[in-house]
């Protein structure tokens, strides 16, 4: 778009400095003729006769001026000659100062020439950048242009959409107004029936109160039954727990049993608040005094004893020796290893086993060992049955396999030795106390309620 002002502009520029160029070039050569003019004028102007002025130069003017005005004048004298000479001089002086001055200001134009044109091509150059700039800001000012056109058309579409939304939104409102009317008379219908509820309510509300005053008058004889149920109910179970007790005591001879089940009776005896009970918690008190006094032992304690040797018996150490004519090893992996060698040797030919000196082997002791937990397994069902002759049987066999075929100086078959002697003195089945006045009182109690 800046393109033909361009070329107009570089067109007028290159014409008018051409223009400039002629006219100089046409005043330095009107110049000298200029000068001749004036010359010729001046010699019209001055008189021929004349030979001496008052300047050199004026008369030398005069002379040059008269030499071609006069030319039929034949006077030859050297003071003539010598003007004419000084004219003619002055005439090439001043013609070439002419020239010299003329050509001075045609370089002087020619240098204004020169600085012009450079200062036109900076001119075109900073207008040409000033160009390129503008098509610049053009492309600029054209995205923008599309930008502002795109953001003009999403707004249009928002603008759209949002009419949209008020659109919904106004049919929302009138869906939202025709559900508070409905609500509203919905609430005062809610409101009505709450008014015939609240009269309903102070109906039953009188009726309920009559109700409760029957039931008051009622709940005494209730409260009442259910106290003596309540008492014939403990009066039962310490019963049970008394037979339960007599029966552990009579039957089982457990009498730490039979004590604990008196002492819960007894418990249940004081939760009634009757002062006729009193003889029974008198007879009881002295029956649980009598269980005490008899100090039966722990049957489960015992028991648990016997468990434990059980299985600390597979560890107890045995009597076995090596023969005397190999000496044994003086440590497992040892013996292992003797015995791994030997038998890689013979092969299937020899088989190695440990015997003692009283040629018992392996196997003996490991039967030895299995009857000794089958002993203790019978003397736990003998304690169990409470039978005394049995258990002292059975603790002797394993006080005799002990002593036969395990090491009696070691501290775990020293301390099961000392346990099992112990377990052989204790008394089984002591005298029974006399039991069953309480119950029986008790018996009577309940029969007359």
């Amino acid at each position: 778009m800046f393109a033909v002002p361009l070329a107009q502009i570089l067109t007028r520029t290159t014409m008018s400095s051409e223009e400039d160029i002629q006219k100089r070039k046409a005043k330095i050569q009107t110049e000298p003729a200029a000068d001749e003019k004036l010359t010729e004028e001046h010699r019209s102007d001055q008189e021929p006769a004349e030979p001496e002025s008052a300047e050199p130069e004026s008369s030398a003017d005069t002379a040059s001026a008269a030499a071609p005005a006069q030319p039929v004048v034949q006077v030859r004298t050297w003071p003539g000659t010598v003007a004419l000479l000084l004219a003619l001089v002055a005439i090439a002086g001043t013609s070439w100062m002419a020239y010299q001055q003329a050509m001075t200001g045609a370089e002087q134009d020619q240098a204004s020439l020169t600085l012009m044109l450079e200062e036109q091509a900076a001119l075109i150059s900073a207008l040409q950048v000033s160009i390129e700039e503008g098509e610049r800001r053009d492309e600029d000012l054209t995205h923008a242009q599309q930008s502002l056109d795109a953001e003009v058309q999403r707004l249009q579409e928002r603008s759209d959409g949002r009419e949209a939304q008020l659109g919904e939104l106004a049919q929302g409102l009138g869906r939202v107004d025709e559900r508070s009317l409905s609500m509203t008379r919905t609430m005062e219908q809610v409101a009505q029936a709450s008014t015939d509820q609240t009269a309903e309510l102070a109906d039953l509300r009188r009726r309920l109160e009559a109700a409760i005053e029957q039931m008051d008058a009622a709940g005494d004889l209730q409260r009442e039954i259910d106290r003596d149920l309540r008492r014939q109910m403990l009066l039962l179970e310490a019963a049970g727990l008394l037979r339960t007790g007599q029966d552990q005591a009579e039957l089982q001879g457990d009498w730490q049993a039979a004590r604990r089940a008196f002492e819960r009776a007894r418990d249940r005896l004081g939760l009634v608040d009757d002062p006729r009970l009193e003889p029974v918690r008198q007879a009881l008190a002295r029956e649980i005094d009598a269980l005490e006094a008899v100090g039966g032992p722990d049957l489960n304690a015992e028991l648990a004893h016997l468990e434990r040797l059980g299985r600390e018996s597979s560890a107890w150490p045995m009597q076995l020796q090596m023969p005397l004519a190999f000496e044994a090893p003086q440590d497992a992996s040892a013996e292992r290893g003797w015995r791994e060698r030997l038998g890689q040797t013979f092969g299937a030919m020899v088989q190695v086993e440990r015997r003692d000196a009283l040629g018992r082997d392996e196997e003996q002791f490991e039967t030895a060992r299995e009857k000794v937990q089958l002993r203790l397994l019978a003397a736990e069902l003998a304690l169990v049955r409470r039978d005394k002759p049995a258990l002292d049987g059975q603790i002797e066999a394993i006080l005799r396999l002990i002593n036969e075929w395990f090491q009696t100086d070691a501290a775990e078959v020293e301390a099961a030795r000392a346990g099992l002697e112990a377990l052989m003195e204790i008394e089984l089945q002591p005298s029974p106390p006399e039991l069953g006045s309480a119950l029986d009182q008790l018996q009577t109690r309940l029969s007359g309620s």
